[in-house]
């Protein structure tokens, strides 16, 4: 998480464990909840990486991933599975 958000967390909680495609592959995904965060770096993964951070309000978060969806990008559906799992 550091090394791509830039990032660490105080507590990660795990929410939800699964297969990322069920009956074709064996992987699986896991969903943490990171809390008491602190910015150490600018993040962005490595040299060998593309990672562009971005930093949204959970209030705005919707609102941009839909303008994003709107502007021709798409959109994983684990960020959707995600923020339904955090909902408060």
């Amino acid at each position: 998480m550091l090394e791509e958000t830039g990032y660490a967390a105080a507590e990660l909680r795990e929410l939800q464990t699964g297969p990322s495609s069920a009956g074709l592959t064996d992987e699986l995904i896991t969903f943490f909840e990171a809390t008491g965060l602190t910015k150490e770096s600018d993040g962005g993964g490595d040299k060998s990486e593309l990672i562009i951070v971005h930093e949204i309000p959970r209030t705005e978060l919707r609102d941009w991933l839909d303008q994003q969806a709107a502007s021709g990008k798409l959109i994983d559906p684990k960020i959707a599975a995600g923020l339904w799992m955090i909902r408060k």
